[in-house]
């Protein structure tokens, strides 16, 4: 019983941590892509 606990807690860490790490990387392409917006709108 306590293994499959165990077991279950660490798949829900990794799913956590993908969670994050997808958070993260749309973040960081969001404020790419509204930097590339107003270089465009300044020309």
């Amino acid at each position: 019983m306590h293994a499959v606990y165990r077991s279950r807690f660490q798949h829900d860490k990794n799913r956590i941590q993908v969670f994050m790490l997808l958070h993260a990387f749309g973040n960081h392409i969001y404020k790419l892509i509204g930097a590339w917006l107003v270089i465009a709108k300044r020309r």
